[in-house]
């Protein structure tokens, strides 16, 4: 997506046809296609024209993934949505890859030189009783060197989505010690999520995607907390208890439930009355194996 100023407010322009609920989305809050611009969608109303840029901004956060998925400007890498396949050669005796290993892959990501990273990073599993929870038949997850470029920081900054380097330095430990993940029943995928280290109303969000082979591929972006996780879309899932989506949303009020951020580590303070048990009803079970399907 390309953001163009028009008469003094923000047009956007799409490389391919948005998806029918990003349609939707733009027509109901007063905005309509035109032409000019090469194909553009500009605030119609004089509600969307007045609420222009906070509109826009958080448009991108809503729609973080399907941007992303749109196109690559580096070339690089394909489509998110089509997912890539790992070859089984290719990763059958590869090794986790160290804390000290993803930092140095962290900073040559930073310098924009790829020509050390290796083809395929293996990240930490995620813990066998989580994994089970999510009804996973993996728990591997792995980083593409193709995919390298959705880490770079200035890269997501386009999209308000760059992580603190320390905080990009810091996933290997976070998919290690998750007790709790977040089911997204509109992409389809599972979430693990961490605390902003200077904003409260962000939240940092590491993405894993289903590939053919069952594996799992990572990529890593910021959210606004209310905007970005609802209890109408996501479920969490956890070991023990785990807060709930309302508090992720809204730490100020539980402060107990607000995450570390360093980690993903359950706060021990947070009472059995105060929050909800992560125990899935037949209900959630049901509708996890038809958001995250069994490895074929």
């Amino acid at each position: 997506m390309e953001k163009i100023n028009s008469h003094g407010y923000i047009n956007l322009r799409f490389e391919k046809k948005p998806s029918q609920e990003i349609l939707a989305y733009l027509k109901e809050n007063g905005w309509t296609f035109t032409r000019q611009n090469g194909g553009a969608w500009y605030p119609w109303t004089k509600e969307a024209r007045e609420s222009n840029a906070a509109f826009v901004k958080g448009f991108e956060e809503r729609f973080s993934a399907e941007l992303e998925a749109e196109i690559d400007d580096t070339g690089l890498t394909p489509e998110l949505k089509t997912y890539h396949t790992l070859k089984k050669e290719d990763i059958e005796n590869l090794q986790v890859i160290s804390d000290e290993e993803f930092s140095d892959v962290v900073d040559s990501i930073i310098l924009n030189d790829y020509k050390n990273i290796p083809n395929v990073i293996r990240l930490p599993n995620i813990k066998g009783e989580l994994a089970e929870k999510l009804g996973l038949e993996k728990d591997s997850a792995f980083v593409l060197k193709k995919e390298a470029t959705h880490i770079r920081p200035d890269r997501k900054g386009n999209y308000n989505q760059a992580l603190d380097i320390e905080e990009y330095r810091e996933i290997p430990k976070i998919i290690r010690e998750a007790d709790f993940a977040i089911v997204d029943k509109r992409t389809k995928n599972f979430q693990l999520v961490f605390d902003d280290r200077n904003e409260v109303s962000k939240i940092n969000k590491i993405v894993f995607n289903k590939d053919e082979l069952g594996n799992y591929l990572v990529t890593i972006g910021k959210v606004d907390r209310r905007d970005g996780l609802s209890e109408k879309e996501h479920i969490v899932v956890g070991v023990g208890v785990a807060p709930t989506i309302s508090a992720l949303r809204f730490p100020e009020e539980l402060p107990a439930t607000r995450l570390r951020p360093s980690s993903t580590t359950i706060d021990s303070n947070i009472s059995q009355s105060e929050e909800k048990s992560t125990e899935l009803t037949p209900e959630d079970i049901e509708l996890c194996k038809k958001v995250i399907p069994p490895a074929q």
